[in-house]
């Protein structure tokens, strides 16, 4: 068949920089710095879907858990979607769970938005259990590549796949798509889609959708964004056509498979590392001088459930905590205090809550000797030398599976007299 052809430059993050040609049928962000692309027949036009769309009917022998998870629905099973991702998600809204129900009118279609704003894969690791495997899915949404950007090759894949393996050895295994929203200067996102291919999952790459879309019609990036990354009303709309057009086929193939597909066994991970598949957020309890508070006004408090609060100076907390992968996820706000987290005696970390709003998480050991390990927290004095109250949520626990409970050794750090520690400013010379 005759056809166009496009030759496509790309950037080191696989954007679109320049097109010589015709119009562009489809684009493969693993494809080398420069590439051809042919656009097979003459009478074929180009919409704002067509890559996400012609990248899936090529890639069908991916996505058999797709075809699966629609075939089920067809026969009248309630279809339950959950999006798990960071901001682009959670103002996304799943962006296909109205589509999905009029595609399925006879049953019922829930779409759960686990997106959290800010967060990776690193967190998702932690948030699978609360988040997603909670709503018992049938289908999950990942889209954590803008997120990622900024981490490293082994965290990133070693994160994914953990999620990944977790959720297909579920008794029953939701089928999982994965999403990478596009960024202004694009994203590491070969991460993303070599952990996908690799598990044969469909794979929709906005990226390319959106750089096609504003190169063949000459617009500019804020068309669909408000900033480098996050979509405007314009922009999800156009993520929604995209991701409803990359599923169509899954959906046409689902109507003519009778009976089930088989589970299909996982290949060995593409992480050297032992992945984490039993990750889980603890809420921090409270001890002597430490209270919950339940409700703080600031819309971000939807992620936790509850808080444990003190503004003692020198208040602690010490909870003994079995895995390998341990951290904190705690509020932040300018009204709140500072304190010392450490782990088995080890070098403290000072957190200053009063930095910024929202929340964080930081990671207190990786890959730490599998036991049982005393994580302590005290309040301590904040830098500006005013005490505020100190707000925790969550212990982050993965690892517990292979640890024996046996107590890792102990060094012995004076968290008393660190948290009474004043500060004093020293001009800069």
């Amino acid at each position: 068949m005759a056809g166009k052809e496009w030759t496509i430059i790309m950037d080191s993050t696989n954007r679109i920089v320049r097109g010589i040609g015709g119009n562009i049928a489809s684009c493969y962000s693993h494809s080398p710095s420069i590439f051809r692309i042919f656009f097979f027949g003459l009478g074929l036009l180009c919409d704002p879907g067509m890559m996400a769309q012609a990248e899936a009917i090529d890639s069908l022998d991916s996505g058999n858990d797709v075809v699966a998870a629609f075939a089920k629905t067809h026969r009248g099973t309630p279809l339950r979607v959950v999006a798990l991702g960071g901001s682009i998600t959670q103002a996304g809204k799943g962006w296909v769970g109205q589509w999905l129900q009029e595609r399925f009118p006879d049953t019922v279609v829930s779409m759960v938005n686990a997106g959290m704003s800010g967060t990776g894969s690193e967190l998702g690791v932690f948030r699978l259990e609360r988040d997603v495997i909670s709503f018992q899915p049938d289908l999950v949404l990942i889209e954590f590549a803008v997120n990622d950007d900024s981490r490293g090759d082994e965290i990133v894949i070693r994160c994914l796949e953990s999620i990944v393996v977790r959720l297909k050895e579920l008794p029953h295994a939701p089928a999982i798509v994965f999403i990478q929203a596009a960024a202004q200067d694009g994203s590491n996102r070969i991460r993303h889609q070599k952990v996908a291919a690799h598990y044969g999952l469909l794979n929709i790459d906005l990226q390319s959708a959106v750089d096609a879309h504003l190169l063949k019609e000459d617009l500019p990036w804020e068309t669909f964004f408000k900033d480098k990354v996050h979509p405007n009303e314009a922009g999800h709309a156009f993520y929604t056509q995209v991701i409803a057009r990359a599923l169509e086929p899954y959906l046409q193939k689902s109507r003519e498979t009778s009976g089930s597909i088989g589970k299909a066994s996982l290949p060995a991970p593409l992480s050297q590392q032992a992945l984490w598949l039993d990750g889980r957020m603890i809420p921090v309890d409270a001890t002597s001088d430490w209270a919950r508070k339940y409700s703080l006004p600031y819309w971000w408090t939807q992620f936790f459930q509850g808080f444990t609060w003190s503004e003692t100076l020198g208040a602690k907390q010490r909870v003994p905590l079995r895995g390998t992968f341990i951290g904190m996820l705690y509020p932040r706000h300018e009204s709140f205090g500072a304190f010392y987290a450490s782990l088995d005696g080890q070098e403290s970390v000072m957190i200053d809550q009063s930095l910024s709003r929202g929340y964080k998480y930081t990671i207190l050991a990786r890959d730490a000797t599998p036991g049982v390990h005393l994580a302590e927290v005290v309040v301590a004095r904040p830098p500006t030398g005013k005490m505020k109250p100190v707000h925790l949520g969550y212990w982050l626990v993965a690892g517990e599976t292979a640890s024996p409970s046996r107590l890792a050794e102990q060094n012995a750090v004076d968290t008393d007299a660190m948290a009474k520690c004043s500060f004093q400013t020293v001009a800069a010379k």
